[in-house]
């Protein structure tokens, strides 16, 4: 199962004061070749994305620019079927709730 915000809001209290500057960054491990060595792949975090739909919360290593570039450029505006207004579920950026 995924990490819930319930767990990361009681994680995030456990933490001392001191670590309130540090960067918040989304990180994976991996192995080189026949296990010799292994690696952190670290991306900043740039950007908060809610998806009320599917309950998620996603981390972004996107501005909101490229978000919306990236969708213009997939869906055109004028390409994307009719929705109900009334079924539409609100995605916020971070920035639309700073």
């Amino acid at each position: 199962m995924s990490l819930t915000i319930k767990d990361l809001k009681k994680f995030l209290l456990t933490l001392p004061e001191e670590f309130d500057d540090y960067e918040m960054i989304n990180g994976e491990f991996g192995s080189g070749p026949d296990n010799e060595f292994y690696y952190r792949l670290d991306k900043p975090i740039l950007n908060l994305y809610v998806d009320e739909e599917n309950k998620e919360l996603c981390f972004l290593h996107q501005t909101e620019e490229e978000v919306d570039k990236i969708e213009n450029e997939v869906k055109p505006k004028e390409t994307l079927p009719e929705v109900d207004p009334n079924k539409i579920i609100e995605n916020r950026l971070l920035n639309d709730i700073r």
